[in-house]
C-alpha cells in the first residue's frame, strides 16, 4: 500500500492533472488542426511547440542524465514510439475521416490489448 505524503511540491501534485488535460486535448486539437495540415506536419508543429516549455522544465528540474549510451538508445526508441508512431497513427486515422471519439476508444484499449497479447503471444503469466 502506498503512503500518502502531504508535504510534496505543488508541481508534483498538479503534474498528473496537467498531463491528462494536455494528453486528452490532443484528440480535439488534432480534429480541428488536421483539416489545414498533413498529419506529420501537424505532429511536427505540435512537438516543436512543446519543445520550449519542456526545455524550460528541464532547466528548472535539472534531472540526472543517463551515463551509458545504451540507455539513450532505449530512451530514443521509447520516445519515438510514444511521440511519433502512436500520435502519427492517430493523426493519419483522424485525417482519413475516423471520428476522434472512436480513435480515442481504440487507442484507449491499447494497454488491455497489450496485456492480452503478452499472455497469448509471449506466454507471459498475466495476473490482476
Amino acid at each position: 500500500m502506498e503512503r500518502i505524503v502531504l508535504n510534496r511540491p505543488a508541481w508534483i501534485v498538479i503534474a498528473p492533472f496537467v498531463f491528462v488535460v494536455l494528453w486528452s486535448s490532443g484528440f480535439v486539437g488534432a480534429k480541428f488542426g488536421l483539416p489545414y495540415s498533413e498529419p506529420f506536419t501537424f505532429l511536427f508543429l505540435r512537438m516543436f511547440l512543446a519543445l520550449a516549455p519542456l526545455g524550460l522544465l528541464l532547466l528548472l528540474i535539472r534531472p540526472k542524465w543517463p551515463r551509458r549510451i545504451i540507455h539513450y538508445l532505449h530512451i530514443t526508441v521509447a520516445g519515438l514510439l510514444m511521440h511519433a508512431v502512436y500520435p502519427g497513427g492517430v493523426f493519419v486515422a483522424l485525417k482519413s475521416g475516423l471520428p476522434a471519439s472512436l480513435v480515442a476508444v481504440i487507442v484507449g484499449l491499447q494497454p488491455i490489448l497489450t496485456t492480452v497479447l503478452a499472455g497469448v503471444l509471449l506466454f507471459e503469466r498475466i495476473s490482476r
